[in-house]
C-alpha cells in the first residue's frame, strides 16, 4: 500500500493528466469536424462519432461535442480549461446559453469571464438570467 503523500500527490497528477487528455481531445474534435473525418469514417454528424464512434454515452457526447464547437467560437475557453476555471460542463452550459442568446464573440468571451469558477449550480441560474454574485 502506498503512503497516503504519495497518494495524495499521484491522484493530483492523474487529475492534471485527465484535463491535459480532454482538451486535446476537443483539439482533435475541433479538427474531425473541421475537416469532415467523422464522415469518412461512415458517421453521420460529430454526435454519433463521439458517441458510437469514441464510445461515450449520448450525454458525454454532446457534452464534448457542444464544449469543442463553443472552443472555435470562445478560444479565451482553453485557458479557464487550462487553469481550472472552467471544466467541460461548465463550457458546455455556457455553449447551450450562447446559441440560445445568439450572442457575438464579444460577448461570449466576456461571458466566460465572467462565469470564470462558477458552480454548475451557479451557471444554470445564471443562464436563467439570475446572475449569482
Amino acid at each position: 500500500m502506498i503512503p497516503h503523500e504519495k497518494l495524495h500527490e499521484e491522484t493530483f497528477k492523474a487529475a492534471k493528466r485527465e484535463k491535459t487528455a480532454t482538451l486535446e481531445l476537443l483539439n482533435f474534435l475541433l479538427q474531425v469536424e473541421d475537416r469532415r473525418t467523422f464522415a469518412v469514417f461512415g458517421y453521420d454528424s460529430m454526435f454519433t462519432y463521439v458517441r458510437d464512434g469514441l464510445g461515450y454515452s449520448g450525454a458525454q457526447a454532446s457534452e464534448r461535442v457542444a464544449a469543442m464547437r463553443h472552443l472555435r467560437k470562445v478560444p479565451e475557453v482553453v485557458d479557464g480549461l487550462k487553469d481550472g476555471s472552467q471544466t467541460l460542463t461548465s463550457v458546455a452550459k455556457l455553449a447551450s446559453h450562447m446559441r440560445r442568446e445568439n450572442l457575438d464573440r464579444k460577448a461570449a468571451t466576456s461571458l466566460v469571464l465572467e462565469t470564470a469558477n462558477k458552480t454548475t449550480e451557479a451557471l444554470e441560474k445564471y443562464s436563467l438570467g439570475i446572475a449569482q454574485e
